[in-house]
């Protein structure tokens, strides 16, 4: 946590004090100066009034999309929070017929009864987060912002795209104010001494008001319409109460007014206005101030076409306090925002179609200015919408919201509790009537729990919530919906700095319904688990578990029928009960199912199901396994006029032993056996017109242990037989 628990001074803090300090030394120099006895009535000064006489501001328009945001940013929140989790594949079981033929076709036995259904009981439909695929139409809800194609869910830094860059406005700088060939000194500034008081007369003033005008222009053809014009304004009040000749106290304020007209014909291409804020207290005049307090704001427009309506304008305000109220040099207090705003007039017609609004606002406090903070918070909110009407509906519009507090109350260096929440939404609402025709939001909320302080969280849990949905024709019956969970959980309940627990979950979901009754004509369901059991707190696990599960099911004619129907599930266990790093039982399985019932009368016309097991168990716990198994069944069969009678049948048998019985990692014996056997009845007589089968066996065996096999046996039997 040393971003939020400084054990050393904090940069930033000094920095701001320094620059305090210096301008403080900079207006005493000024008043000092013997030039400036004379007043030169700036006050006076239609330049000076007008650069410091108002503060730059963003116009109406900021107020009601700080609002909008705000309430984007509730109805993600509430979106997710309500979001419901889909049913567990495990309750939507594909039942398929797996077994041998009727007859007496050879074939090993240990058929499978090749039924998808949860491989462990252990994936409950309380899983809380995860990923589904086949959401093509998510894609159909990123906002197309003028110059912003990318994801409604973007990083931060990349997500103000200024609009203004497809329609040949430059990047957002003044450097266009600044002379090409005097950089170094932009102008000569002129000060007056408002009010000077030495009431001791002893040569240090108690109390100075000093103004200033700095004012430089460039007219390049002398035509009396300046390319480039910059003033500058400056209004500083010090004391020095105790008239040591030391100021302890500065306030004042600095502005600015620029144009740029390359082509010199009067009209401003570009305009900006910005207006700097300061006051710095150093009572005890220690150059440790006990507060610092600095504001900016600052507005530039663009004109490039000249027609007299600005295209884009920005705004920018800042505000930076620091409190050191014992001035010990660590502040108690520290607190900034910063606050950004644009708007693009898409028709340059006077009309604002695009607006975007992102504040960060960030606070710590160190209240026994000790160097560590008892509390720091972090607040950022993006927004930005575009309402090509005008008529108060945006047709896109996208927000990302992202808090992060800690908390260290005994104020060690170790927070007690971090949270972290983040919600980003983006709707599409093309009609302008009010009403989302598409939407998405997703949240990630992170809490870092460690109640013993130690450095060693108790439970780190990371939860996950994602919607999406289509509802073009606006009837409540969406045509693409989706929903995802996920939820992280690592568990050290003894503080010892290993997990002894990790549990990891999630649940996803997606239907279709494009006619939009209400009856979905495709819907898909995900399913995952995985759980890591360290409870003897070592680096070996002693139990690792994964398991997934998958369904899908297809109803075109929404008769209530389906006509396809998928399911797949993997599960891989490891034990290692004395966690010595090598497991005594490695066990992988796998099913899938298809069901095709294209009539959908509800008898398939094919079934097909497959499942296959791998096993390794190392019984004398020294990482050489002594017996590697692995198995495979498979059964399939068509009725394409489902009368009841199979067209054709298919099954299939595999199963492969690798033996090393005294466990010196060299395999002694190697056993293979497979059959694969093949029915047709294409008269449909219900007795089978023809019948293959291939059995395979194989047989090897390296008796002194060289990694040469000493004997081997193949043996092939193939067999076709047809009835007349």
């Amino acid at each position: 946590m040393e971003a939020h628990n400084w054990k050393e001074r904090r940069p930033r803090r000094a920095i701001a004090a320094c620059i305090a300090l210096g301008l403080a030394l900079a207006a005493v120099l000024v008043v000092l100066h013997p030039t400036l006895r004379g007043p030169q009535g700036l006050a006076g000064n239609s330049d000076y009034r007008a650069i410091l006489g108002s503060e730059p501001a963003p116009g109406v328009g900021l107020r009601a999309l700080e609002r909008d945001a705000q309430s984007t940013d509730a109805g993600t929140r509430s979106a997710t929070a309500a979001t419901v989790k889909p049913a567990d594949p495990a309750a939507h079981t594909v039942s398929v017929e797996a077994k041998p033929m009727a007859g007496g076709e050879p074939a090993p036995t240990g058929a499978s009864d090749g039924t998808a259904k949860d491989t462990s009981g252990g994936i409950q439909s309380d899983a809380d987060t995860g990923t589904y695929a086949g959401a093509k139409a998510a894609n159909d809800l990123k906002p197309s912002l003028p110059a912003d194609k990318g994801d409604p869910v973007a990083t931060v830094s990349g997500w103000f795209t200024e609009p203004s860059k497809d329609r040949g406005i430059p990047a957002a700088s003044l450097a266009t104010l600044t002379p090409p060939n005097d950089k170094d000194k932009l102008c000569e500034w002129k000060y007056e001494l408002v009010d000077a008081k030495d009431a001791n007369g002893d040569g240090h003033p108690d109390y100075v008001h000093v103004r200033g005008l700095c004012i430089y222009e460039k007219d390049a053809n002398a035509d009396g319409n300046p390319e480039i014009s910059l003033k500058m304004a400056r209004d500083f009040e010090a004391w020095d109460n105790d008239s040591n000749g030391v100021f302890n106290v500065l306030t004042g304020k600095q502005g600015l007014m620029a144009f740029a007209d390359p082509n010199s014909n009067g009209k401003h291409e570009v305009e900006a206005k910005a207006l700097w804020n300061l006051e710095m207290k150093d009572e005890i005049e220690d150059q440790k101030p006990e507060l610092v307090r600095f504001g900016f704001g600052g507005v530039e427009s663009f004109d490039l076409n000249e027609s007299g309506t600005v295209e884009y304008e920005r705004f920018l305000g800042a505000q930076f306090n620091v409190t050191d109220a014992n001035s010990d040099g660590i502040a108690e207090e520290v607190e900034a925002s910063v606050l950004f705003y644009h708007t693009y007039d898409i028709g340059d017609d006077g009309s604002r179609e695009y607006q975007g609004v992102a504040r960060i606002h960030v606070k710590v406090v160190d209240a026994n200015s000790d160097g560590h903070n008892e509390s720091a918070a972090v607040q950022f909110l993006a927004y930005e919408a575009l309402d090509m009407n005008l008529d108060g509906n945006p047709e896109a519009a996208r927000g990302l919201a992202f808090e992060m507090s800690a908390t260290d109350a005994n104020s060690n260096g170790i927070p007690e509790a971090i949270c972290l929440e983040a919600a980003a939404g983006a709707f599409l609402d093309p009609d302008s009537n009010g009403h989302a025709n598409a939407a998405q939001a997703a949240g990630l909320e992170v809490m870092v729990t460690d109640a013993t302080d130690d450095g060693h969280p108790e439970l780190v849990q990371v939860t996950y919530v994602a919607m999406a949905g289509v509802d073009a024709n606006e009837d409540g019956h969406p045509e693409f919906a989706a929903a995802a969970f996920a939820q992280v959980n690592v568990t050290d309940a003894d503080s010892s700095g290993i997990a002894e627990l990790i549990e990891a979950r999630a649940i996803a979901g997606a239907y279709v319904d494009a006619n939009s009754d209400g009856i979905h004509e495709k819907e898909s369901l995900f399913a995952a688990r995985a759980t890591i059991v360290n409870a003897i707190e070592d680096d070996h696990p002693e139990h690792v578990l994964v398991e997934a599960i998958a369904y899908e099911r297809e109803d075109p004619n929404q008769d209530g029928v389906y006509e396809e129907q998928r399911a797949a599930a993997l599960r891989l266990e490891a034990n290692d009960t004395n966690s010595n790093g090598y497991f005594e039982v490695v066990t992988a399985q796998a099913w899938a199912a298809h069901i095709t019932d294209a009539n959908s009368d509800g008898i398939p016309e094919y079934e097909g199901a497959l499942y296959a097991k791998y096993t390794a168990t190392d019984a004398n716990d020294d990482g050489n396994p002594e017996n590697r198994t692995f198995e495979a069944v498979g059964y399939e069969y068509q009725d394409a006029d489902q009368n009841g009678v199979k067209e054709w049948e298919n099954f299939f048998y595999l199963r492969y032993t690798a033996l090393d019985e005294n466990s010196n990692g060299i395999v002694e014996k190697v056993s293979a056996d497979a059959a694969f056997v093949h029915v047709e009845d294409k008269n449909q007589d219900g007795t089978p017109d023809s019948k293959s089968w291939v059995i395979i066996k194989y047989r090897a065996e390296d008796t002194n242990e060289d990694g040469t096999w000493d004997y081997e046996d193949l043996l092939i039997w193939k067999h076709t037989e047809t009835s007349p």
